[in-house]
């Protein structure tokens, strides 16, 4: 495998020229006292209408976004937002976001296969999703993100882009943004590029349901989506096919999403290398959420441009699951010293298992680790990036890009 390389990013693309300049630089008073990261561009490339090819069995008129565009989100509006008078009923999914080539589990007499397996199930990325028909609500679950434990991300239908909540608190997110936000903790705006859509038949039977395919193509990526048909969804599939195309710096109004559909399956194809999936494992139809739970953003809460603080490394396991991983003497532990020179966040696997996360010219300690020599790789969190494994001594220190040191 290559060294750590900084990713290509292009977007894509479907809007008029207000959605350009909504999106496509900081609101004034936007903090700017972090260096630019390599996603960010000064002016995004100029939109471009995308090319639907052969529209398959999906007639153009139950494509979903098709009628008067919603207002882009800028970074300073001040947003309110009321119940409605009747809570419609809310489709609810479970998310897992898993690395397209994770490094593969450690083995051997001295690994700890039930403490691994423990500390891989913890740092999985999973999400909960409410889908109302203009509405939604994502949280995340586990240790395996490197945003904070109690962050959500909601949209709603008359706003593209989307709205990160913190208790009391939210900042709004601009279309482009919600790539750098998700996979370094940043609030940069990618540009938009021209992008393809091109209908792939039936796709696999999910969750119990059969799904409708669709690829976008673009410069940077290519996303294989699957859609389940959910005969009451209405438009509630909308804003997590938003979701969906905004990870990969999409335009939103790419016509991808049709009545009574609801995306359960995401792919990113890198075209620099690697991938991403995203898979709904669980479905359900609720009738127990209320719009007042929806809001975007929620009552009471007040706009702000620092929804956590700026962290420049973070654990995902403590020290006693550190430990678990391996046998022998539970109170013998070791101290691994990390160190990421590049330019982008990194996130350390140690064994195969997701441990932390360090941030540009940021350092992490890990203390907890058996004894030992361990294989340590690092990934981005959008799996468009990464090393190839390496043994290190534990104590000992090791850095993205190579150059592990044994003992201290």
């Amino acid at each position: 495998m290559s060294a750590w390389a900084p990713r290509r990013v292009a977007v894509l693309a479907l809007s008029a020229s207000v959605v350009l300049a909504a999106c496509s630089r900081p609101a004034p008073g936007e903090p700017q006292d972090r260096p630019p990261s390599p996603q960010a561009q000064v002016m995004p490339a100029p939109l471009a209408p995308a090319q639907v090819a052969d529209s398959g069995k999906i007639e153009v008129d139950r494509l979903i976004d098709a009628g008067p565009p919603a207002v882009p989100l800028r970074v300073n509006d001040d947003l309110f937002d009321a119940p409605l008078a009747k809570d419609p009923p809310t489709h609810a999914l479970e998310l897992v976001f898993r690395q397209g080539e994770p490094p593969p589990l450690a083995k051997g007499p001295d690994v700890n296969g039930a403490g691994l397996d423990a500390a891989r199930r913890k740092t999985e990325v999973r999400a909960k999703v409410d889908l109302s028909p203009t509405r939604m609500r994502l949280a995340f679950e586990g240790m395996g993100t490197v945003l904070p434990a109690d962050l959500e991300i909601r949209a709603r239908h008359d706003r593209l882009g989307h709205v990160a909540v913190t208790p009391g608190k939210y900042r709004s997110l601009p279309l482009g943004t919600l790539r750098a936000f998700f996979a370094e903790r940043r609030y940069d705006v990618a540009p938009i590029d021209r992008t393809e859509v091109v209908p792939r038949g039936e796709g696999p039977r999910r969750l119990g349901m059969r799904t409708r395919r669709v690829e976008i193509g673009a410069r940077s990526s290519k996303v294989v989506i699957d859609l389940a048909h959910v005969a009451d969804a209405g438009e509630s599939g909308l804003l997590l096919c938003r979701f969906f195309m905004d990870l990969a710096s999409v335009a939103p109004r790419v016509p991808v999403c049709a009545l009574d559909e609801i995306p359960v399956f995401a792919e990113y194809r890198w075209t620099s290398r690697g991938s991403f999936t995203v898979e709904g494992v669980a479905y359900a139809r609720r009738t127990d959420v209320t719009s007042a739970q929806m809001l975007v953003p929620p009552a009471g809460a007040v706009r702000t441009d620092e929804l956590f603080a700026r962290d420049k490394s973070g654990r995902m396991l403590s020290p006693p699951e550190l430990r678990a991983m391996r046998h022998g003497d539970p109170t013998s532990m070791a101290e691994l010293e990390l160190t990421n020179p590049s330019t982008t966040l990194g996130v350390v696997w140690i064994d195969g298992v997701a441990a932390g996360w360090v941030g540009p010219g940021a350092q992490l300690s890990l203390f907890g680790l058996a004894p030992g020599k361990y294989q340590v790789a690092w990934r981005s969190v959008l799996g468009d990036a990464m090393t190839s494994q390496e043994a290190v001594v534990v104590p000992g220190r090791a850095q993205l890009g190579g150059g592990a040191d044994a003992g201290k």
